[in-house]
C-alpha cells in the first residue's frame, strides 16, 4: 500500500468525519425546535477488491420513529371518528330530551301511562279514556319525531362517508 493509499484513506475518514459532526451540530441546534425530526449520519465502508479504501458518507436520513407516527396517525383518526360520532349522537340526545324536563320523551311516556291509569280508576269516564288517548297520540308524535331524528343522522352519517369515499378515492 503505498503512502498517497493511506493518505486518501485518512482524508475519507476525515471528510466523513467532519460530515457526521455537522450532522450532530444540527441535532443539538435545533433540539428544541418543535417538530424538528433529528437526523442520522450513515457511513459505509469503502472497499475495492476485499481492502479497505476508506469511507463513505451514505445519505443523511431523518431518524422518525414509524410506530409513533403510525400511533399519531391512529390517535388522529380515532379522535376524528369519535368527534364525529359526538355530533350525531348530541342531536339524537337532544330529540329525546333531559330526562328530567317535562318536555322530554320520558315525561310524555309517564303522562300517557298516568292517563291510563286514571282510565284504568274511572272505567265508566269518557273524559278520562279520551284525556288517556290524547296523551297516547302526543307521546306516539313524540316517537315519530325521535325516529325521523335518528333517520335523518342516519341519512347524513352515510352521505358523509359517501363522500369521503369518493374524495378518497378521487386522491388515489
Amino acid at each position: 500500500m503505498s503512502l498517497n493509499s493511506i493518505m486518501n484513506i485518512a482524508t475519507s475518514g476525515l471528510y466523513a468525519s467532519q460530515n457526521a459532526i455537522r450532522t450532530v451540530t444540527q441535532n443539538v441546534s435545533n433540539v428544541n425546535t418543535p417538530g424538528y425530526v433529528r437526523l442520522e449520519h450513515n457511513q459505509n465502508a469503502r472497499e475495492i477488491g476485499g481492502k479497505g479504501q476508506g469511507v463513505d458518507t451514505a445519505l443523511v436520513t431523518r431518524a422518525a420513529d414509524r410506530f409513533l407516527a403510525a400511533a399519531s396517525l391512529a390517535a388522529s383518526s380515532g379522535a376524528g371518528s369519535a368527534a364525529g360520532r359526538s355530533g350525531y349522537l348530541e342531536n339524537v340526545q337532544a330529540a329525546f330530551g333531559d330526562p328530567t324536563s317535562e318536555s322530554s320523551i320520558f315525561a310524555a311516556l309517564n303522562r300517557a301511562l298516568g292517563a291510563f291509569e286514571t282510565g284504568v280508576l274511572n272505567p265508566g269516564s269518557i273524559s278520562a279514556r279520551r284525556g288517556a288517548v290524547a296523551e297516547l297520540q302526543s307521546f306516539l308524535a313524540q316517537v315519530n319525531t325521535v325516529g325521523r331524528t335518528i333517520e335523518t343522522a342516519r341519512a347524513d352519517a352515510d352521505q358523509r362517508v359517501a363522500d369521503q369515499v369518493q374524495r378518497v378515492n378521487t386522491l388515489g
